[in-house]
């Protein structure tokens, strides 16, 4: 388990601050970092971590700066890790293994410890970052190398699932150790996934994880459960999977896609008929809204869920 760190310069005179900066970083971190505003502002950090099983996670805000690992300070780094940034605010150059990338709070981008490596922000920034050890992560280096310094579009799927889990970390985690391990695994198979879409799916890891999978396909149907056209064949055909693997994925996940996705349509017309209305809408027209352009059969459904007809349950709230 990585242990927690808080450190934040406001606290610190601003006098000092430079100098606390760089002895905190050039020690725990093996960083070099330089000033890149005027020397009278100084440097400001603000950096929470802490661990998630196995893993680490932390958030770094920093005025603008040049952090450099240098060749000799990655060697030192042990063990080995990863370190899968999550922008938030602001925009960075990173340059690793020959490589130059500049990313943005769209995009993700990946970072070895254990190899030099320079990141120039010139304004003020936001990161999240997850800290993965190699020995957790089992990628063949060739095949991690060709990962590194490349900013990924948040829009490619992997990428938006593994951002919002990144962001939706604690920091100061009340987790039971089964939680953290739970949490962790369903981290580290969708970094194995990203590699593996990033590098053009190579043969060493060339299926993609399925717990990794599991977790997009149900952060998907979250997502689009609101859609009339929302059919098992455009939700498969969106994964590049057939129908019977989907209602497979979906049963591991404990989902029933029509159940489901009719249970949470029937919770939306239950809230929107309970809320006081300044001009009337008809209930079949809460039905339609929401999936259920049958009245009598959106009638005996809601009266299954909830005891009483849709009408019932709309003037009961108005009265209160």
């Amino acid at each position: 388990m990585v242990e927690s760190l808080h450190f934040d310069t406001d606290v610190v005179p601003s006098g000092d601050r430079e100098e606390l900066v760089r002895d905190v970083l050039s020690d725990g971190m093996l960083l070099e970092l330089e000033n890149l505003r005027d020397a009278s502002e100084g440097i400001d950090v603000r950096l929470e971590a802490t661990g998630v099983g196995p893993l680490g996670l932390a958030s770094m805000h920093s005025s603008p700066t040049a952090a450099t690992r240098s060749p000799r300070r990655a060697r030192d780094d042990s063990p080995p890790t990863l370190h899968v940034q999550v922008m938030q605010s602001g925009v960075s150059t990173l340059v690793q293994e020959g490589r130059e990338a500049v990313y943005g709070s769209s995009e993700l981008i990946m970072v070895l410890s254990s190899r030099a490596n320079t990141v120039v922000s010139t304004r003020g920034t936001h990161r999240r970052m997850l800290q993965v050890p190699l020995e957790h992560l089992g990628v063949p280096d060739a095949v991690l190398r060709d990962a590194l310094a490349v900013p990924i579009s948040r829009d490619l799927p992997l990428a938006g699932v593994l951002g919002r889990l990144v962001e939706g970390l604690p920091l100061q985690p009340d987790l039971r150790p089964t939680e953290g391990e739970h949490l962790a695994q369903a981290a580290l198979d969708l970094v194995r996934g990203l590699i593996a879409t990033v590098v053009g799916e190579e043969p060493q890891i060339r299926r993609l994880p399925e717990a990794a999978l599991q977790l997009h396909v149900a952060d998907y149907l979250r997502q689009h459960w609101q859609e009339h056209d929302l059919t098992a064949d455009r939700f498969a055909a969106a994964h590049h999977i057939s129908t019977r693997q989907l209602y497979r994925l979906l049963a591991a996940e404990g989902i029933s896609l029509g159940d489901w996705v009719r249970q949470r349509r029937l919770e939306a017309c239950r809230d929107e008929l309970a809320r006081p209305r300044t001009a009337p809408v008809s209930v079949a027209t809460v039905g339609r809204r929401w999936g259920f352009p049958d009245a009598t059969n959106f009638g005996r459904a809601f009266k299954a869920a909830y005891g009483a007809t849709p009408l019932q349950w709309h003037l009961l709230h108005q009265r209160r």
